[in-house]
């Protein structure tokens, strides 16, 4: 299937950050919050994508961001073609880089947050709609799994 634009974005008002730790880490302790937590094991590295706040100051590898997160709202069926084409060629015509999670549901674009200007309007120019979230919308009804609070509950009481 053919995808048909334009797309609806869902900006993250909250920055996210990408973490390259050495190859076999273990998951941090650190690596968790929303809008987005990502950890992806290698056989040369480990990289965790999560908000910038959760990252400590020391580490042992090397940080990159902050980033701005996009979301693709709604369901992307798996057979469906050409969604990544449509939101990328804008930015690459504007000249601006992207990382790109794919989940199971949608995608997320990640651009550097001294780009994300250019990037609304490079979507815009395209076609697309840009929502913006607010840091409370981010979490609003998500349970995290067992064992991991989610982290508006951590900060409440503080």
């Amino acid at each position: 299937m053919i995808a048909s634009g334009p797309w609806t974005l869902l900006e993250h008002a909250e920055p996210v950050s990408i973490v390259k730790l050495p190859a076999g880490s273990d998951l941090p302790d650190w690596a968790d919050g929303l809008p987005l937590t990502s950890v992806s094991w290698t056989a040369r590295e480990t990289s965790v994508v999560c908000p910038t706040r959760c990252i400590p100051d020391s580490l042992p590898g090397r940080i990159e961001g902050p980033f701005s997160a996009f979301e693709v709202a709604g369901h992307l069926p798996f057979n469906l073609n050409g969604v990544l084409h449509a939101l990328t060629t804008p930015l690459a015509e504007a000249q601006v880089s992207v990382f790109i999670i794919s989940t199971f549901e949608t995608e997320w674009l990640l651009v550097p947050g001294q780009h994300a200007r250019a990037a609304r309007a490079s979507w815009a120019r395209a076609g697309h709609q840009i929502v913006e979230r607010s840091s409370k919308e981010n979490g609003a009804g998500v349970e995290l799994p067992a064992g991991r609070p989610h982290p508006r509950v951590e900060r409440e009481g503080s």
